[in-house]
C-alpha cells in the first residue's frame, strides 16, 4: 500500500498525466473546430447556390456579414445586383436588414445613402426624402445627399424647400445660381395663383438672366402663350428645340416669321 502511494505521489506520474490531459483536450478542441468549419463550408456553399440561382433572402445577407465575416463592400456589391435587376423592393429588403447589424456610423451613413437612393429609384419620393432629411441630421455637410434631396424636393414641387437646400448648398462653396434660376421657373410654371401672362412676363426675366431655361420657357409658351413666342422667336435659339417645333399644328405657325428665318 505504502508503495502504491509512492508510486502516485511520483512527479513524473504526475507531469505524465498532465500531459495526457493536454493532449486530450488539444484533441478535443481540434477535432470541434474541424466539425465546425465542415458545417460552416456546407452552409456557406448551400448560400453561394442559392446565390447563384437568385434565391438569396435579406437574412443570408446578414448571415454572410455575421457568420462569415465577408467584407461589408462584397456584401453591398452583393446586394446591388438587384437594383440592376430593377427590383427596388427586394433590394431596399437587404439594405433594411444591413442596418439592424451593422454597429459603425460611416457603414450605417453608406447604407442609409443607398436606401434613399433605391427609394427614389422605386419612386418612392416621400421616404427617399424622409431618409436624406435623417441622414443631413448627423451630416449636415453631405453634399451629395443635399444634392440629391434637392432631386427629390424637385419631383415634389416642394420649390421652397429646394431653396432652402440651394442655400445649404451655396454655404458649402457650391455654385448654386444656375439652379436657383432653374428652381424658380419650375416654381413659377407650377404656381396656380399666377395668371399665363404674367408667368410670360417673369419667365421672360429669367430667360433674359439666363439661357438654361429656354428650353422650359418654350414648352411653356407651345402650351399656353404661343403668340408671345412667334412675336419673340428670333430671340431664340432655335436649333436648341427643332422637335418641339416640328410637330405643331398648321394653325398654330406664323408662316410670316416663318418665312424670315432661314432655320425655320
Amino acid at each position: 500500500m505504502e508503495g502504491l502511494v509512492l508510486e502516485y505521489r511520483d512527479p513524473l506520474f504526475g507531469i505524465i498525466i498532465f500531459f495526457i490531459a493536454v493532449f486530450f483536450i488539444s484533441f478535443l478542441t481540434y477535432s470541434f473546430t474541424l466539425y465546425k468549419e465542415r458545417i460552416a463550408r456546407k452552409d456557406y456553399r448551400k448560400l453561394l447556390n442559392r446565390f447563384e440561382l437568385g434565391k438569396l433572402k435579406e437574412a443570408d445577407y446578414v448571415h454572410l456579414y455575421k457568420t462569415y465575416n465577408l467584407p461589408f463592400d462584397s456584401i453591398i456589391l452583393l446586394a446591388s445586383s438587384f437594383l440592376h435587376k430593377g427590383d427596388y423592393t427586394k433590394a431596399i429588403s437587404v439594405y433594411l436588414a444591413l442596418l439592424e447589424s451593422v454597429n459603425s456610423r460611416v457603414k450605417k451613413e453608406e447604407l442609409l445613402e443607398l436606401l434613399g437612393s433605391t427609394y427614389f429609384k422605386g419612386g418612392f419620393l416621400q421616404r427617399s426624402r424622409d431618409i436624406f432629411l435623417k441622414i443631413l441630421k448627423f451630416s449636415s455637410r453631405n453634399t451629395k445627399v443635399l444634392k440629391q434631396l434637392l432631386v427629390v424636393y424637385e419631383k415634389l414641387k416642394e420649390y421652397d424647400r429646394a431653396n432652402e437646400v440651394l442655400d445649404s448648398l451655396n454655404e458649402l462653396g457650391i455654385d448654386t445660381i444656375r439652379d436657383k434660376i432653374y428652381i424658380e421657373t419650375l416654381k413659377i410654371i407650377n404656381d396656380e395663383n399666377i395668371s399665363y401672362d404674367k408667368k410670360t412676363d417673369q419667365l421672360f426675366v429669367l430667360f433674359k438672366m439666363n439661357k438654361i431655361i429656354e428650353r422650359l420657357f418654350v414648352q411653356y409658351l407651345l402650351n399656353y402663350n404661343k403668340t408671345f413666342l412667334w412675336e419673340h422667336i428670333n430671340e431664340f435659339d432655335i436649333s436648341k428645340f427643332t422637335d418641339l417645333m416640328w410637330y405643331q399644328s398648321f394653325d398654330d405657325i406664323d408662316f410670316d416669321k416663318v418665312a424670315n428665318n432661314k432655320l425655320l
